[in-house]
C-alpha cells in the first residue's frame, strides 16, 4: 500500500499543498521549476492511464459478482522534499456500508480508506519510480517551486480522472469487454483536505453532467 511508504514521522502535508483546480483540462507542465528539468508529467499522465486500468480491470474481473461503482485516487502528499504517488481505490454497491450509532448514520460510499479495496497496489507499486524521479527533479526547488509542482498535479490527476471515466462509458482499451454502471465514475477523493479544497477536486475531477447524478459525493 501507497501509505506504508511515507516516511515514520513526515510531517503532514502543509496548507499550502491544498491547491485549488482552476483547470483541470489545462497544459500538464505548469510547474516553471520542472519545466527546465528532464521530467515531465506528460510522463505521468501517460502512465497512470496505463497502469489504472490495468489494476482496475484485474480487480473487476476477479469479482464477476460485484456491482462497481466508482474508483478514487486519494492519499495525495507531498511535503515540499518529496511527493508520492497518490493511492487508487475501487469500490463496489456491496461495500458501500451505511454505520449507525446513537445519534447520527453515515456513509462510506465515498470515503476511498474504507472500500474493501483501498488500494491497488500493482498500480501504486508501477508508479513509485516515477515519482522517485520527480522528486529527485525537484531536488533543488524552493518552497514556491513545491507549490507550483502540487498544483499541478492536482491538475493532471484531475484529467486523468475524467480521461479514466471517459475510457469506461466508451468502452475503450481495458474497459472494452466490462459493462459498468451507466454512474461509475473516477474522481479524486482527497479526505485529508478541508472541506473547500475536497470539492474543488472532485468537481475538477468529474464532468458536471456525471457529478449531478451522484449523491453525498460533496461535502455540504
Amino acid at each position: 500500500m501507497c501509505i506504508r511508504d511515507r516516511p515514520d514521522g513526515a510531517p503532514e502535508p502543509s496548507k499550502s499543498s491544498c491547491v485549488m483546480v482552476a483547470d483541470p483540462f489545462g497544459p500538464g507542465d505548469r510547474c516553471r521549476y520542472l519545466a527546465k528539468t528532464p521530467m515531465s508529467f506528460n510522463e505521468i499522465e501517460r502512465a497512470w492511464l496505463s497502469e489504472s486500468p490495468r489494476a482496475m480491470c484485474d480487480v473487476i474481473r476477479s469479482h464477476p459478482g460485484e456491482s462497481f461503482y466508482a474508483a478514487a485516487f486519494h492519499l495525495f502528499y507531498s511535503d515540499h522534499s518529496q511527493i508520492l504517488a497518490p493511492a487508487l481505490a475501487i469500490n463496489s454497491e456491496s461495500f458501500a456500508a451505511t454505520h449507525h450509532d446513537q445519534e447520527s448514520a453515515w456513509k462510506t460510499r465515498w470515503a476511498p480508506p474504507e472500500r474493501n479495496w483501498p488500494v491497488l497496489d500493482d498500480a501504486c507499486d508501477a508508479m513509485k519510480p516515477i515519482y522517485a524521479r520527480l522528486t529527485d527533479a525537484m531536488a533543488a526547488a524552493s518552497e514556491a517551486d513545491w507549490d507550483d509542482l502540487i498544483a499541478s498535479h492536482d491538475q493532471v490527476m484531475a484529467n486523468i480522472c475524467r480521461q479514466l471515466t471517459a475510457q469506461i462509458h466508451d468502452k475503450v482499451g481495458q474497459f472494452h469487454d466490462l459493462n459498468l454502471t451507466d454512474c461509475f465514475v473516477v474522481a479524486v477523493l482527497e479526505g485529508q483536505r478541508d472541506a473547500e479544497d475536497y470539492n474543488a477536486m472532485v468537481r475538477a475531477s468529474i464532468e458536471p453532467h456525471r457529478l449531478a447524478n451522484l449523491d453525498g459525493i460533496l461535502f455540504q
